[in-house]
């Protein structure tokens, strides 16, 4: 089974979903990266409060079977609002920032800390909806995020701080693809070979990979990336030339 943040980081690339099962202690995570952790976790938190007086699924000890199960116990008790509702099903594992239910069913919102949708939105949006779709009835699937034309006064208002997205079609349209691409990636981790792949602008695309500093290890100082005035697509090209260093005359 594998978790949606699994999953997108193995459509990102299956080396870094081989490496984070077999040599997690490799991981290095950036510290721009880890900025971003903490920026998402209060932006999530503020999000909570465009629906406020929800029930909060924990990460819990006993596994994620039993965070399924307090989520469908809280559905069905008849909750309307649940933040970090957690589903199970055909191999996936994802929890949705905010479930909401109303007379036209039940609503997926995803929190991000960007001021658009990014194209990655979607695909983790269309993962998670394939992890509920069997369960309940989903009528939108949603991308709240921050609205850059905000303008702070004196009181925080997060009906304007937010904008939400409504991403429903593409997110469906996706999902059956992303569902057989998790299955293929459930075999990545279980290779007893770490997967031959090199760096390359997927590195970075969509997210800061935090293996980085292990696949680049064979980076001599200077090397080519150390070159300014040139694209980064054009150093990964000169890199898999094979010009890895340079000599200042």
């Amino acid at each position: 089974m594998l978790s949606k943040s699994q999953i997108m980081r193995g459509l990102q690339c299956e080396k870094s979903l081989w490496l984070l099962k077999n040599k997690p202690e490799l991981r290095k995570t950036p510290e721009k990266v880890q900025g971003n952790f903490e920026q998402g976790a209060t932006v999530g938190e503020l999000a909570t409060q465009l629906f406020p007086g929800g029930q909060q699924v924990s990460f819990s000890k006993n596994g994620l079977g039993s965070m399924a199960t307090l989520t469908r116990d809280l559905i069905e008790n008849g909750e309307h609002t649940i933040y970090e509702a957690t589903f199970i099903d055909k191999g996936i594992f994802a929890s949705v920032d905010i479930l909401h239910n109303d007379d036209e069913g039940w609503h997926i919102y995803e929190v991000k800390g960007s001021t658009k949708v990014k194209n990655a939105y979607i695909k983790d949006a269309a993962i998670q909806y394939a992890a509920v779709r069997n369960t309940l009835n989903i009528a939108s699937i949603n991308i709240i995020h921050v609205n850059n034309k905000y303008v702070f006064d004196t009181e925080l208002d997060v009906s304007q701080l937010f904008t939400i997205k409504d991403i429903t079609h593409d997110a469906i349209e996706r999902a059956d693809v992303l569902a057989d691409r998790a299955k293929e990636l459930a075999v990545i981790p279980k290779l007893e070979d770490e997967p031959e792949i090199g760096i390359g602008m997927h590195c970075s695309n969509p997210y800061p990979c935090d293996f980085s500093k292990y696949c680049r290890a064979h980076l001599t100082k200077p090397n080519v990336f150390h070159l300014n005035r040139l694209k980064k697509a054009t150093k990964y090209q000169l890199h898999d030339a094979g010009f890895i260093t340079y000599q200042v005359l």
